[in-house]
């Protein structure tokens, strides 16, 4: 059935192929027939349409089945291309739909960058312009403007309306150098080359302006772009012309080859139609030829051997040498305006000069025959000086700057206020501060776009100032911007040596930190106090070298007295050297002294102008300001680290220190270095210059990375989110900078330790080098799980880590027992041991009560081990259950202290009472069993004594405890001290031979008082006469010393007399106890010989007492020590005396002593005549006419005579004399006698008749002449001036 199926396809099939040969073969008869007739050329193209189409029809028909099966096997293939082009159609309908939104949404104005059209602004510019094109001797306009002034805007304006005339523009703004023909090898400078390349480049732009077909003849070649239809042309054009050529010329072959009838070839028609073809074609190539040798130039021409050469123009310009083509174009182009730009950029003059020419070879062409005119758009400064400037140009506009300096600012604002930014983001004060650097209009506008499109695009947070400042950046420095996107360029390299600049300021802070510490230390350490006693000592040390008295001092030329060198210009001369000696005598001799002497005398290290400023300093309490100083420095220096650029700035360094300028273009960045500067660019650039891809990194972890980067820290808890991604960034450079502290990261590592193990260590070494090292410790402390790890890994690295904690100030003891016990616990022992070596832990631990904490959770083998190597000494004991082995531990090994609170732990610890500790603890240890306890303080006696035994409650140690420890290892002066300090009244001191121990018993009191006792005492001091330190014991112990005393009976004791005669006789001994030992009259005898050394005191008791009585022997021995108890001894008993007067033997100065006395008045008669004449001296007749010129005294004539011619005292005689003279003791005729003797004041009194005068000044001179005038010695007593005068009566011989 199958077979039958195929049999009938394959007749169907073969029905199909014969239908079809036979409709082609019908239809390319019909064709061949219609061509041979000359059917109508429109029922051919039906026939071969028709053709067409059956062939297609067949072709259908064999190859269906084949696409009906290619369909079903490829059935999924168009599914998904189907879908894939659904898809398509959706996204290009959703970006028609955006695109649409954006129309809708977005700004239709932009500020464009090319010039504008704008007659307003441009209005007298244009008149001018027009004014000077239409005066017909005007040739060469030049438009003058500095750069961005609006030229170019201008000549735009202009062009539009005045569109009558033909422009052509030649603008060189974006001029490249042109290679010149390499044939053209003549050599040239370099400036005639750039010349005639700038030449070169104006003509291309004169013909590449206009199309090759309008200066067909031009010999500018150039690559002609022709079109598919003109191609198709030209392809018909050459095949036609190729069949009309066979058909003239080759009619047989064409009948041979195509089968084509002769006939048909020999038509009229077609015969006709070929010769017009011909024809034709052979115009085109003759015209094309010409064409082609015109544009070729032979250079040499060889035939058979002879050759043809043509010599080259030399030395012509290309403008010249293409002269004949510029004056073709003008004849092709009706141009009347030619305008140049930007020609001046090159700054080469003479270009001009060959335009100039140029236009007077175009405007005196007879060929063109119109004026064209030359418009030139150039800054102003393009010519040297006026003549220059007006001598090429026929007419000059100038153009004022619509944008510079002075105005920049009011137009960025306008500009910003466009683009509706609230003035809050970017401040009318910043836009004023950075428009200074924007003098160009085409600039200003250009970074206003960008910072639109920009503020658009990246992160709306960033701040607006800033971003404009970037902006700014890009236009002026563009290539540095372009490097800064590669780490490279000036800003980055800026940033990255931020660290190196810190560094700097550092180490000059730090300099100047140990400045100021010299200086305090100087000030401090100055020993004068006024620069009066620095002079001082400058002249003391120069006069050491002064020869001596005959050498002469001579200072500034001029000679000094010692007292004038102390001025300050003086001292100044001696410092310079500006001295010398001269001797007095010689005056060739001279000793002259140089700087360096003087120096040496004062010394190497002898400044005056620095000690000068240290002393004045001192006088002005300047320590307490550079103190000051100090601290704001010590604080300026812990800032440093967070110092941004703009920082570094204000203290004055320069940002480009470490940056790579090239030499000579410093001024070129002088506006990129006030942006940084300022802080307008700053460490975050980064943000600023790109779009952020959020990625694997989060803008925190991507600013964090930048920081690192540029050596700007964050702060240690700044928070990181991709820490893994993080760290694969980070290379293996940035673990050295500071900025790589933080919390998270350094957390992280920890917990993966095993994998960042590397990292650990970097992030720790670079804590354990930071200035707040112990802050950042402690704040990581409280991360709960890695703590462990980081003080394992942390004191491993760190060795000084305890040295840096207990240095520490700010944290208290509690935050630091919770870091070293964690590093107890945590740490390996061979680091805790290196540490305990560099800065021991156990000062930290005996002075806190802490230790309980500290090894609190620790096993007790390890804690053992810890208490072993710390080798501590623990201030306060606690007996806690908890620690009840570590307490043993401590207790048994002796590694406390010993102090009264740890004694009473020791003591609670073994139920013993303490009660007594406080006032007796030897004396309570030493009752007890503790035999570790009393071990150790035998151990440590010396301290214990010091420490605890001399605590100043601890008074009641017993006398036998402070005994017994003579016998150990403890200083004698140590026992002296226990024994002034308690309060223990010893019983005796037999047993202690000590002399200072004994002395000090008695000095301080602290022994019974018994002659026992003070005779040991003696004994042990070497001497039995009292000293201080018994009268000092005896005075204390005043009613037991007398009671002592008193007990005494007589004894054969040498010693013991020779002590008691001591005590009477010391002056300081307490009177009462000497009184005791004269009361004892079996005492008597020990101190009756010594008489004359008792004191007043004990002598008048002695005698009051009735103890002793005065004889003429003991008168003598008391008088030899009391002189003044004379008259109290002689006055006793005055009748006994008077009685014993011969054996009394007393002086005579003594007897006229007792004649004053009340007591002997009775007695003066017996005394007077006792008196002997020739006893008496000057003194002793003063003082018997003193007696005598008293009222009640007795008178002895010859006493009295002989005290009147010895005595040296006119007044006393006078005295007397009147005295008795007035009591009629003296008879007148005796008077005269004794006046005639006496002389002296009495002169003339003993001449009869005679005047006698006495002044008044004299004292008792009034009453001695009344007394003589009463008398009747003298007459009436007259005044005369200053004297009393009176005449000596006579009288009667008897």
């Amino acid at each position: 059935m199958v077979y039958g199926r195929g049999k009938k396809i394959k007749e169907n099939n073969m029905k199909k192929n014969i239908i079809f040969a036979l409709f082609t073969a019908f239809m390319l008869i019909d064709i061949s027939v219609g061509f041979y007739m000359q059917w109508n050329p429109t029922v051919i193209v039906i026939l071969l349409g028709m053709l067409f189409m059956g062939t297609i029809c067949y072709l259908i028909g064999i190859c269906r089945h084949l696409i009906i099966s290619s369909i079903i096997s490829y059935k999924e293939k168009i599914h998904k291309a189907y879908r894939k082009y659904i898809r398509r159609i959706a996204v290009n309908c959703g970006r028609k739909v955006n695109r649409w939104k954006l129309e809708d949404t977005g700004e239709n104005h932009i500020s464009l960058l090319s010039p504008i059209d704008d007659f307003k602004r441009h209005k007298e510019y244009i008149i001018r312009l027009k004014n000077a094109i239409d005066q017909p001797n005007v040739f060469n306009i030049a438009l003058t403007g500095s750069y961005g002034a609006g030229k170019s805007s201008i000549l735009k304006t202009f062009k539009a309306y005045y569109p009558e005339y033909h422009y052509v523009n030649v603008s060189l703004a974006s001029f490249v150098e042109v290679n010149m023909s390499e044939s053209d090898s003549t050599p040239k400078s370099n400036e005639d080359s750039f010349e005639e390349q700038l030449e070169y480049s104006i003509l291309q732009q004169l013909f590449y302006h206009v199309k090759a077909t309008n200066i067909p003849e031009s010999r500018f070649g150039r690559i002609e772009r022709t079109s598919r239809k003109k191609r198709i042309f030209v392809v018909v054009c050459i095949l036609l012309f190729v069949v009309a050529n066979l058909c003239l010329f080759c009619q047989e072959q064409v009948t041979k080859y195509f089968l084509i009838p002769t006939e048909v070839l020999k038509s009229s028609f077609l015969f006709g139609l070929s010769i017009c073809v011909f024809i034709l074609g052979i115009c085109v190539i003759l015209f094309q030829l010409i064409l082609f040798i015109k544009k070729i130039s032979i250079k040499n021409l060889t035939l058979d051997k002879a050759t043809l050469e043509f010599e080259e123009k030399k030395n012509v310009s290309i403008m010249n040498r293409y002269l004949d083509e510029i004056l073709y174009l003008f004849q092709e182009k009706k141009y009347n305006i030619v305008i140049f730009e930007d020609i001046d950029r090159f700054e080469n003059t003479h270009i001009f000069t060959k335009l100039r020419e140029l236009n007077l070879i175009l405007n005196q062409s007879e060929e063109i025959g119109r004026r064209i005119i030359f418009l030139y758009a150039l800054k102003d400064d393009i010519f040297a000086n006026a003549e220059e400037r007006t001598k090429f140009f026929d007419y000059i506009v100038p153009v004022i700057p619509f944008v510079n300096v002075s105005n920049s600012g009011d137009l960025f604002r306008r500009k910003i206020a466009n683009l509706h930014i609230p003035e809050a983001e970017v401040r009318s004060s910043f836009i004023t501060d950075i428009s200074a650097f924007v003098n160009d209009m085409r600039v200003l506008t250009n970074v206003v776009n960008e910072f639109d499109l920009y503020r658009n695009l990246l992160d709306k947070k960033l701040n607006k100032e800033k971003l404009l400042a970037m902006i700014l950046y890009k236009n002026l420095y563009p290539t540095d911007f372009s490097l800064l996107h590669q780490n490279k360029g000036v800003v980055y390299e800026t940033f990255i040596s931020t660290g190196l600049l810190k560094d700097e300021i550092k180490k000059d802070d730090w300099k100047r930190l140990e400045e100021i510490d010299l200086e305090i230390q100087a000030i401090s350490e100055e020993s004068l106090r006024s620069i009066e006693e620095l002079r001082a000592v400058i002249v003391g040390k120069l006069l050491k070298l002064w020869p001596g008295d005959d050498w002469e001092i001579y200072c500034d030329g001029g000679k000094k007295q010692i007292s004038s060198l102390f001025s300050e210009e003086n001292i100044l001369h001696i410092l310079d050297g500006n001295i010398y000696f001269e001797n007095k005598y010689y005056r060739y001799q001279t000793r002259h002294l140089n700087a360096d002497e003087i120096k040496s005398s004062l010394g190497e290290s002898y400044k005056y102008r620095i000690r000068k400023k240290i002393i004045q300093s001192v006088a002005d309490d300047k320590i307490k300001t550079l103190r000051d100083k100090r601290k704001v420095l010590m604080d300026d220096i812990a800032a440093i680290d967070k110092y941004t650029l703009t920082d570094i700035a204000k203290s004055d360094r320069d940002i480009f220190e470490h940056v790579d300028i090239p030499k000579g273009e410093e001024e070129k960045y002088k506006v990129l270095k006030y942006l940084l500067e300022k802080g307008y660019i700053d460490e975050e650039y980064f943000f600023y210059i790109s779009i952020f891809q959020e990625g694997r990194l989060t803008p925190s972890d991507q600013e964090f990375l930048l920081s690192i980067k540029f050596n700007a820290p964050k702060e240690f808890d700044y928070k990181l989110q991709e820490i893994p991604s993080l760290i694969q960034n980070l290379s293996v450079v940035d673990y050295d900078h500071k900025g790589i502290l933080n919390k998270d990261l350094l957390k992280f590592c920890l917990l993966h330790e095993d994998e960042y193990e590397d990292e650990c260590d970097a992030i720790l070494k670079q804590m354990v080098v930071h200035e707040q090292y112990i802050d950042l410790l402690y704040q990581f402390m409280q991360e709960g799980d890695c703590v462990p790890t980081f003080i394992k890994r942390l004191v491993h690295i760190d060795k000084n880590v305890w040295k840096s904690l207990d240095m520490d100030k700010k944290h208290t003891n509690k935050d630091k027992d919770r870091v070293i016990s964690t590093l107890f616990k945590y740490a390996d022992i061979n680091d805790i041991r290196a540490i305990n070596t560099s800065y021991p832990f156990n000062t930290y631990i005996n002075d806190n009560n802490n230790y309980s904490d500290l090894f609190e959770d620790i096993d007790q083998v390890r804690a053992r081990e810890l208490l072993d190597l710390l080798n501590l000494n623990v201030q306060s004991l606690i007996d806690d259950s908890n620690a009840a082995d570590t307490y043993s531990y401590i207790y048994e090994n002796n590694m406390y202290a010993l102090t009264l609170d740890n004694i009473k732990v020791i003591f609670k610890h073994n139920d013993l009472p303490v009660v007594n500790l406080d006032s007796a603890i030897y004396t309570s240890i030493e009752e007890t069993e503790l035999n570790e306890l009393q071990d150790y303080v035998l151990l440590e006696l010396p301290a214990f004594v010091e420490n605890l035994m001399l605590a100043s409650s601890n008074i009641h140690e017993s006398s036998d405890t402070i005994v017994s420890l003579m016998d150990e290892d403890i200083q004698t002066s140590d026992i002296i001290k226990l024994i002034k300090h308690n309060d223990t009244l010893w019983d005796d001191c037999k047993g202690i031979s000590d002399e200072n121990i004994v002395r000090n018993l008695f000095w301080k009191n602290k022994i019974k008082m018994t002659i026992k006792n003070v005779k040991h005492y003696c004994s042990c001091i070497g001497t039995w006469k009292i000293d201080s330190s018994l009268v000092v014991f005896m005075n204390l112990n005043e009613e037991k010393t007398m009671e002592e005393f008193t007990k005494l009976v007589q004894s054969n004791d040498e010693h013991e007399t020779e002590l008691l005669a001591s005590v009477v006789k010391s002056d300081n001994i307490n009177d009462n106890i000497a009184f005791s030992i004269f009361n004892n009259h079996w005492l008597i005898d020990v101190w009756s010989k010594e008489l004359s050394q008792l004191n007043e005191t004990r002598v008048r008791y002695v005698v009051d007492e009735g103890i002793i009585t005065v004889s003429p022997s003991i008168y003598q021995d008391i008088i030899k020590g009391n002189p003044k108890l004379s008259k109290y001894l002689l006055c006793k008993d005055p009748d006994k005396i008077i009685s014993e007067w011969d054996e009394f033997a007393f002086s005579i100065t003594t007897v006229v002593e007792i004649l004053s006395w009340v007591e002997y008045k009775k007695y003066h008669s017996f005394i007077l005549d006792k008196i002997e004449t020739e006893s008496v001296t000057p003194i002793i007749a003063n003082a018997l006419l003193a007696y005598f010129s008293k009222s009640d005294s007795e008178f002895n004539l010859s006493l009295y005579k002989e005290a009147m011619e010895k005595s040296d005292n006119p007044a006393l005689k006078i005295l007397a004399s009147t005295c008795c003279i007035a009591k009629r003791l003296i008879a007148m005729n005796e008077l005269a006698g004794i006046f005639a003797k006496t002389k002296g004041i009495f002169e003339g009194l003993e001449k009869q008749g005679e005047v006698y005068s006495i002044s008044k000044q004299v004292e008792g001179a009034q009453d001695f002449m009344e007394a003589l005038h009463q008398s009747k010695y003298i007459g009436q007593v007259k005044e005369k001036g200053d004297y009393l005068t009176g005449k000596v009566l006579k009288r009667k011989p008897k």
